[in-house]
């Protein structure tokens, strides 16, 4: 499906797929024009939903963020598309939602806006500090314009209180009790705001620690199974996520992002030193070693080699010979 959705074009927008490895989840974003409509958009989900089924696949579950202006706000229409998405998951009417629709769909009477409420809850899932003081800042806004006794007021702002309690503990995150007693003993909508801000920053910080704690760990996974592999000669890109169950663009990309180099480069530098330590310390013959770290065309090894050495195996070997003090190192 990634393949499929990778790079699409309904009429004059554009559609990029990308892969997110968690829940099973592909985030498309779609470039629209300045001046689509409602119903436009509405066209090209049920296009997307056509492709798909003519390919064989199932159809998915999907929601719609928001129409933003600015690359820098992708973020939040993402947020909204994953609230869209839980919300459909959950109320089981519909396999795609918009995240401006929540609302009317729901039926259910709250205290402030629902839509608000589940990007609110997705923001802070996602450890996304701007977006869930953002939609806090709306939330409290809206309570601030409510016109009731002051009774029920408390019982919203206990509402709000009990949203952000109930996602510390799903997420089983590190809390203060101090923190949580101080948030009770709020005495104004503005002051909740500000408590409940700050721990919207202690929880969005260890989302952002869990976050790069698994990726070390899947770095260091996933770097110690080429560094054990690199001499097969089938090794590939796909052969590596399919041993980690994961897509070879997400793969492709997370191994740029950790390791500051592509695949290629990455294997091409291990098989490289292992050559060049061979030809130091054994007496092999060079497509003997070339074979045996993981090449099969000794002529564009040899080709690669030297446009990266400037000197032939050959020539390195016999320099080699010349300095024995290199030979040592």
């Amino acid at each position: 499906m990634l393949t499929l959705l990778r790079d699409l074009s309904f009429s004059e927008n554009m559609a990029y797929g990308i892969d997110l490895i968690e829940d099973n989840t592909m985030g498309l974003i779609i470039n629209l024009r300045a001046d689509m409509e409602g119903k436009e958009r509405e066209q090209i989900i049920v296009s997307l939903i056509e492709l798909v089924g003519d390919h064989g696949f199932p159809t998915p579950i999907i929601g719609v963020g928001g129409i933003y202006e600015g690359i820098d706000k992708i973020n939040r229409s993402y947020i909204e598309a994953l609230a869209s998405a839980e919300h459909s998951i959950i109320s089981n009417k519909s396999t795609t939602v918009y995240f401006e629709k929540i609302t009317k769909e729901s039926n259910i009477d709250v205290w402030f806006p629902f839509e608000e409420q589940m990007k609110f809850i997705q923001s802070l899932k996602l450890g996304d500090q701007v977006v869930a003081k953002e939609t806090l800042k709306n939330i409290t806004n809206n309570l601030r314009e409510q016109e009731t006794s002051i009774h029920m007021l408390r019982c919203m702002c206990f509402d709000i209180m009990n949203t952000v309690i109930k996602n510390i503990l799903e997420l089983r995150l590190n809390h203060s009790v101090g923190d949580l007693e101080a948030l009770v003993e709020f005495q104004s909508i503005d002051d909740l705001e500000k408590k409940i801000n700050v721990l919207i920053v202690n929880i969005c910080e260890e989302i952002e620690k869990r976050k790069k704690s698994h990726n070390n760990l899947m770095r260091d996974n996933i770097l110690d199974y080429i560094q054990s592999h690199y001499k097969l000669h089938d090794l590939s890109l796909e052969h590596v996520a399919e041993a980690f169950q994961i897509s070879v663009s997400y793969l492709s990309r997370f191994i740029k992002e950790q390791t500051g180099s592509t695949f290629t480069q990455f294997v091409w530098r291990l098989r490289n030193e292992e050559f060049k330590n061979q030809l130091r310390e054994t007496n092999h013959a060079i497509k003997d070693i070339v074979t045996d770290i993981g090449y099969i065309d000794v002529a564009n090894f040899t080709r690669k080699f030297k446009k990266e050495e400037g000197l032939t195996p050959g020539q390195y070997r016999r320099r080699l010979g010349e300095n024995p003090s290199q030979n040592e190192k």
